[in-house]
């Protein structure tokens, strides 16, 4: 045993304690420390103790009780001083104790302009303001604004709020804005002064403030010197001179125009401005205006004047453009041809403005009636019964075209038949007529000419034969028997071939034919000639055709399949196609003792036709003597018109051949070999099958050809082996059973892809084929073998062996298979690795693995994390730090398998994480001061660069919590690296980016145009930053209340004026700029609009009721029809034969002012058909009240009217011409007699209506189902 004893002495500890006089008040703040500490031990006191202070602001101290320290805090929030001290006895020992104390920050008013000094009126408010809210600081504001007399003008709380407007020139207010603290520091306060400059002063005269529109303005200026010029009317900007040049127009002529002329004048040096206006009165112009009725050649023209004014018109002057003026109000003028005549109106008022009126006024042409026909006759003849097409060949000069009525009275009883233009009418008596023609143009001008025309027919065809015979060669004379007025004759006589097409045998066109015609027969088939007469004058011709049949002589032909053969000899006979000219029957001697009556049969074929045939006749010769025999074959064909026959020999040969032959063996296994050998007589050709089928009689291998021959059986069965002996005529066959007995196949299967060491299963696949399987012998390549049937083998080396089968089956038939089996090596696994830090992964592994034979196909890792990989040499990152087991499986191309397995060490990483914050006031200036706060986790020490892409290892730090000052605008990317124990390290980078204020901008790439104005706005503001981002907002003040936040706008001004754009951007960090953009004018656009005024049926007054125009508006018109005008109201009459019906028209007007500004508007127009429909029966005495109690035509727009009633004998019973003021017929028949009252008896009465409307076209008539217009007809009195 042995003892060691050892002494320790433990020292007291000391206790660090002070006091603090002051620990939390605004700055500066001035605090006074008591030292509390005590030594720890019993008679011990302090003065054994020594003091280290750290006082926080940089300052430190051994006393036992330092002076008082003065802490002030400068920033814009609070700061805390950290005082420490260290107190150490006389043994080492020591003990620190750490308090703080917290210096508030003074409150800060803080505000700027963007301008200082501006014209009046000067608007102060968050539009130029910008102040800087500091909440830690401030607790509240106060604002106030004062004169220059310290006079209050106005205060608030909100800075927000702030909005004055000095509005006088040359004045001035401060702005004081005072901030308070939320610990009761000093309030601090911050005026700045806001001055307006003197303006200049606008004057100038109009000497002539009011007169006829357009209005010369004689503008004198008087303005204060040095300035610029602005000049607007109705605050539009016309001119930027000192004494500009101005005309006016009224804007209508339905008042007088009002307009203010404003001057605003700029000084040059400061910009600033003022503006005085005068106004003008613009007299409203008459508009001169008339109306006419355009008339045909040789009518008078009625003016009628339409001139308007608000003043009264005193004079009128007329020039019709034909050298004659008139100076009357509503002159008539007559013109002395037709057309285009261009007539003006000029008209004054009592203040002397006048206005001049253009049109065109037209009168149009008569038209001049001619008749001419369709047809062959001449001139004036026409044909009986035929339909003559009657043609219209009247003209009319295009100024009056077209002709739109025509009246044709075709027989000369002064009614109408038709109303069309080229009607057809079928004359139906022989002699003379008269034709008259009525033509009236589109505008109702008339001319008419009557034509004698005579009618006749077209002759009468007929002719016969001398003879009704049928068989051929045939004499025919050929007798005409025509009648009337013949001009010429054509004879044809002619056949039909197969198509259909003609075969001409004569043409001739004499009158009569003197030359008898003969006629020849066909030998193939019945004959048909065709006689064809066409005889005709100018109203046309007649065709008869007349025909003759010729039956033909009958033709017999034939052909024999064959003509020699050996006995019995079969031959077919071919008769259809060969035997020609119809025969009724055909006779047919075989020669052998056999004569057949042959007559046809008919069938249909598959498209339905019906075919006649006669049929194949066959007959079988046979020659029962030792030498050739030859049969005599004839064919008779007979039908009405004769007979003819043809012959055919056919040879016949006797038979003289025997087959045999004998084979050896008969039977055996499969493969059997058998030789055949021939023994036939009198044969010269020898052939063989050796697999025959006795029933079909059809050999199915290949036929071979020789007198012996071996042939090999190599399927099982019973085969019937055949000989075949000829001598070219001659024939016999010989036949031999053959048996061929199944042999057994040998077959074996064994499991393949097997590696060293593996069990290898054969099994039996072998097929006994009838027979069962007597025995097995198995060969394994290795030196082993086996009797079993299926046997089991293992092999202890990798290699490739050859594997035998030999089996027997119960007949002693043999097989055997050879078969080659691989024994594949197995691959030898193993790996590479490193052990890894956290963070510093992937971690690299290296396969060494090996492979004697073959590839390795497969591979499989296993990173012992739940993770795997095929790859070769894989990369792998663990997620946590740790100890893994990883294994590596390996497979060959041959399938076999092998593995190993390693540990892997993955070390934990520090994780390096920071925050920052700006320390300076504003975030878009500098310096950029930047506080940062270490936030890593496992680290033990630290590197900091502030810069690290553009200056690495420039500006560092190794404190834990740095600050850092920047001094240049950019993107500085600040690392902070961290580092632990086992040498591992990790690093973060954060961008802090230090950003300029943006520098606002923009295009538009329209100022001006007409409302609504589609203007596009286009941004170009910079950023003179080389950092990412920009701007990334803007907002668009259109100056008309629209706004808009997206890149470039487009904006549409719906009301005409001046508008002031501005836009602010705003970048991504918060920075932003104001930049006021041009100005925009809308013009304002004019609105088209008009009505309609009908003068009659066909003509119309277009009455402009267009606003916001004036003297100069330019106007287009389109009236529907293809015309145009130019005039502000214009007339028009359409030339459409409404007659015929009504038309559906679209009037469009298009207005344009003198800023190019335009509008457009259409409007429908139907013109109404102009039709009278007059009714055929009525009854007065009907109980119900309707349109059926009386007879009154129904139409509108008429001008003449008058309506006669005749009883039947003539005598007017009731006659009207009333009219409305619609032009309709008002005035209707009630049956009575329109003299006495006297009620009428109930019958038939004849009406006429003659009637023209109110644009000049005249009503032919009721049209009647057969097209004929008439004015006059019949009603039926009903009682």
């Amino acid at each position: 045993m042995d003892t060691l004893s050892k002494r320790f002495t433990l020292y007291p500890t000391p206790e660090a304690d002070f006091g603090l006089s002051s620990r939390d008040s605004c700055g500066p703040l001035t605090v006074s420390f008591s030292n509390l500490s005590s030594s720890g031990q019993s008679g011990m006191d302090t003065t054994t103790l020594s003091f280290t202070w750290d006082l926080g602001n940089g300052s430190s101290s051994n006393a036992n009780t330092p002076s008082p320290v003065t802490y002030t805090n400068s920033n814009t929030s609070d700061t805390t001083y950290y005082i420490s001290l260290i107190t150490t006895n006389a043994f080492g020992c020591n003990d620190t104790l750490v308090d703080s104390v917290i210096v508030r920050a003074d409150p800060l008013a803080d505000f700027s302009a963007t301008t200082y000094l501006e014209c009046a009126p000067f608007q102060i408010d968050t539009s130029i303001i910008s102040w800087t809210n500091y909440p830690l600081i401030n607790s509240g504001y106060i604002w106030e604004i004062f004169d220059s007399k310290d006079s209050l003008l106005g205060t608030g709380t909100d800075p927000n709020t702030i909005s004055y407007s000095i509005n006088s020139p040359a004045d001035s207010i401060i702005l004081r804005l005072i901030a308070v603290s939320p610990f009761g520091c000093a309030d601090d306060t911050l005026e700045r002064s806001f001055q307006t400059i003197p303006n200049p002063v606008p004057n100038f005269t109009i000497l002539n403030p009011q007169g006829c529109s357009p209005l010369s303005l004689n503008i004198v200026d008087s303005s204060s010197v040095g300035v610029s010029y602005e000049w607007f009317v109705d605050n539009q900007l016309v001119s930027t001179n000192s004494n500009p040049n101005l005309t006016l127009t009224n804007r209508g002529r339905i008042i007088d125009s009002l307009y203010t002329v404003k001057l605003i004048v700029t000084a040059g040096g400061t910009g600033c401005k003022d503006s005085v206006e005068h106004n003008v009165t613009v007299f409203a112009l008459p508009e001169a205006n008339f109306s006419v009725t355009p008339v045909c050649e040789g009518e008078n023209l009625f003016f009628n004047d339409l001139s308007t004014s608000i003043d009264t018109i005193v004079s009128w002057y007329w020039d019709f453009g034909d050298g004659i003026t008139d100076s009357s109000q509503n002159p008539i003028h007559l013109y002395s041809g037709y057309g285009w005549q261009n007539v003006s109106l000029t008209v004054t008022d009592s203040r002397g403005c006048n206005h001049i009126f253009f049109d065109s006024v037209l009168v149009y042409p008569n038209p001049v009636a001619i008749i001419t026909k369709s047809g062959n006759c001449e001139a004036q003849n026409i044909c009986r019964g035929q339909s003559v097409s009657l043609l219209d060949s009247s003209f009319i000069d295009a100024l009056g075209a077209p002709i739109t009525s025509w009246g044709w009275d075709v027989d000369g009883d002064g009614i109408i038949d038709y109303n069309v233009q080229n009607p057809s009418h079928n004359f139906s008596d022989t002699g003379s007529t008269t034709v008259h023609l009525y033509v009236q143009s589109i505008y109702g001008c008339v001319d008419s000419i009557s034509l004698i025309f005579n009618v006749f027919d077209i002759p009468d065809i007929a002719f016969d034969f001398d003879t009704t015979a049928n068989c051929g060669p045939l004499t025919v004379n050929l007798q005409n028997q025509s009648t009337g007025r013949i001009d010429f004759s054509d004879w044809t006589i002619y056949t039909l071939d197969s198509l259909g097409s003609r075969q001409i045998m004569l043409n001739d066109t004499n009158r009569f034919l003197t030359t008898p015609v003969t006629l020849l027969p066909s030998y193939l088939a019945d004959t048909t000639y065709y006689f064809e007469l066409i005889s005709g004058n100018c109203c046309g011709s007649d065709t008869l055709t007349k025909s003759i049949l010729l039956n033909p002589l009958p033709v017999a032909a034939m052909l024999a399949s064959s003509v020699e053969g050996c006995t019995p000899f079969p031959v077919n006979f071919q008769l259809d196609g060969l035997v020609k000219g119809l025969p009724d029957y055909l006779i047919m001697n075989f020669g052998d003792g056999r004569v057949d009556t042959i007559r046809q049969n008919f069938l249909i074929n598959s498209i339905g036709d019906t075919i006649y045939v006669w049929g194949q006749q066959s007959n079988t010769f046979t020659n029962p003597l030792n030498y050739d025999t030859t049969y005599v074959v004839s064919l008779t064909a007979v039908n009405d018109c004769g007979d003819s026959t043809v012959t055919i020999d056919i040879l016949v040969h006797p038979n003289t051949v025997q087959a045999f032959f004998q084979a050896n063996p008969v039977n055996g296994c499969q493969d059997l070999q058998v030789n055949f050998q021939a023994f036939s007589f009198g044969g010269s050709n020898v052939s063989w099958c050796f697999d025959y089928d006795t029933l079909s009689n059809l050999c199915n291998q290949p036929v071979a050809i020789g007198t012996s021959f071996t042939h090999t059986y190599n399927q099982a069965g019973t085969y019937v082996a055949a000989q075949f002996v000829d001598d070219g005529c001659s024939y016999d066959t010989a036949f031999q059973i053959i048996t061929v007995y199944p042999a057994p196949v040998a077959a074996f299967s064994s499991s393949n892809f097997l590696c060293e060491g593996d069990t290898v299963i054969f099994s039996d696949q072998s097929l006994a084929n009838g027979a069962s399987i007597s025995s097995y012998l198995w060969d394994f390549g290795d030196g082993d073998s086996s009797y079993l049937t299926n046997p089991t083998h293992v092999y202890d080396t990798a290699g490739t062996f050859t594997i035998k089968l030999l089996i027997s089956s119960a007949n002693s038939c043999l097989d055997s298979i050879y078969q080659s089996l691989t024994i594949y090596d197995k691959p030898d696994v193993d790996f590479g690795y490193t052990n890894a830090c956290l963070n510093e992964q992937p971690i690299q592994l290296t396969d060494s693995s090996s492979l004697n034979t073959g590839t390795i196909i497969s591979t499989l890792w296993d990173f012992g994390d739940g993770n795997t990989s095929v790859n070769v040499n894989p990369l792998h990152n663990y997620a946590a730090p740790g100890l893994y087991r990883v294994s590596l499986i390996k497979i060959s191309s041959n399938g076999c398998i092998d593995s190993a397995f390693h540990n892997i060490n993955v070390f934990p990483e520090p994780q390096a994480s920071f925050t920052y914050s700006r320390l300076s006031e504003d975030s878009c200036s500098l310096p950029q001061q930047i506080d940062f706060i270490n936030q890593s986790q496992g680290a033990q020490g630290f590197l900091w660069d502030f810069d690290f892409s553009n200056n690495p290892g420039q500006d560092t730090s190794t404190l834990v919590n740095p600050q850092y000052t920047f001094n240049n605008f950019g993107v500085f990317q600040v690392a902070l690296f961290a580092y632990n124990q086992f040498g591992c390290t990790d690093t973060i980078i954060k961008a802090i980016q230090v950003s300029p204020v943006p520098e606002a901008g923009f295009l538009a790439d329209t100022l001006s145009g007409c409302q609504p104005l589609l203007v596009s706005f286009t941004d170009t503001s910079q950023y003179n930053f080389n950092g990412p981002g920009g701007v990334n907002t803007w907002f668009w003040d259109f100056g008309d209340g629209g706004v808009s936040t997206i890149l470039n706008p487009s904006h549409v001004f719906q009301d005409f004026g001046s508008f002031q754009t501005s836009l602010i951007v705003t970048t991504d960090v918060g920075c932003s700029d104001t930049v006021l953009g041009p100005i925009i004018e809308v013009y304002p656009r004019p609105v088209a609009n008009f009505q309609i005024n009908q003068i009659n049926a066909r003509e119309f007054k277009l009455i402009n009721t267009s606003l916001n125009t004036d003297s100069s508006t330019i106007y287009r018109w389109r009236l529907g029809d293809g015309s145009t005008s130019s005039l502000s109201s214009p007339s028009h009459r359409y030339r459409y034969d409404l007659t015929e019906g009504g038309h559906n028209l679209n009037i469009c007007l298009w207005v344009e002012n003198t800023y190019g500004c335009a509008d457009s508007v259409c409007v429908n127009l139907e013109l109404s058909s102009l039709q009278l429909n007059v009714p055929s029966a009525f009854t007065p005495e009907l109980d119900v009240a309707s349109d059926a109690n009386v007879f009154l035509p129904k139409g509108h727009s008429l001008r003449e009217y008058t309506l006669r009633i005749y009883d039947k004998w003539g005598n007017i019973v009731f006659e009207t011409n009333a009219l409305d003021e619609e032009g309709k017929p008002v005035d209707a028949w009630d049956g009575m007699h329109y003299k006495n009252a006297t009620p009428l008896p109930m019958g038939s009465y004849t009406w006429r209506i003659d009637a023209v409307f109110n644009d000049g076209t005249v009503w032919f008539g009721k049209e009647y189902r057969n097209g004929t217009q008439k004015n006059v007809g019949s009603v039926t009195l009903i009682r």
